[in-house]
């Protein structure tokens, strides 16, 4: 580890709210990813066939599917779990980004609320 990530990671550790406001209000594309890739393809922990898919468009749209294919022993449920430590988890960098992405969510719904018809 470099001394820039001595420090990130000091800052992380210090000041996580902090630091996750700051990645989330300065946006940047990192170099490693490119358009029209379907990158990023992650099974959930608890099931061989569900996954999850990230990619960006030309535009730099960002696109999420989740594929979830029932399976006979299971309810046939949607929700996908990313184990943390603890739990074995196979995606512990995709259940990080979790974090980020409800974050994210949650500073969009303070600042720009939905309210989407049900009809």
């Amino acid at each position: 580890m470099n001394a820039l990530e001595k420090k990130l990671k000091k800052l992380l550790e210090d000041h996580p709210t902090e630091y996750m406001r700051a990645i989330l209000e300065h946006p940047f594309w990192p170099p490693s990813i490119e358009t029209r890739q379907a990158y990023l393809t992650r099974y959930e922990d608890d099931s061989p066939t569900g996954n999850l898919m990230v990619m960006f468009g030309p535009d730099g749209d960002g696109w999420i599917e989740v594929i979830s294919r029932p399976e006979p022993h299971q309810l046939g449920s949607s929700c996908f779990r990313f184990r943390n430590y603890s739990g074995g988890g196979q995606g512990l960098r995709v259940h990080a980004a979790l974090f980020v992405l409800a974050e994210a969510i949650r500073l969009d719904n303070e600042l720009r609320p939905q309210h989407r018809s049900t009809e």
